[in-house]
């Protein structure tokens, strides 16, 4: 099977976090931010305090990620009950 993205040319991939307003319950530092985790349970939005990565939220993120699977976008679509 072929790859269709290329190999990147950096030696360490970098998640984008996003910073985000307000202070950590436990330790009251105003560095939150956002990103996407992978764990044992799947992939999760979170948002963590830089300071002492106390998770403030963690909702499951979409099973693909970005990816829309051909199944999803046409299950998006109004289909007429006669054409199922």
């Amino acid at each position: 099977m072929r790859q269709t993205f290329p190999r990147s040319d950096q030696r360490h991939l970098y998640a984008s976090r996003t910073a985000v307003d307000g202070a950590c319950p436990s330790c009251r530092a105003e560095r939150l931010e956002e990103y996407r985790v992978l764990s044992d349970g799947g992939w999760f939005d979170v948002c963590k305090c830089r300071e002492c990565l106390t998770s403030v939220r963690r909702v499951p993120a979409p099973p693909f990620g970005s990816y829309r699977p051909y199944v999803f976008v046409i299950s998006d679509r109004e289909v007429p009950n006669a054409q199922r």
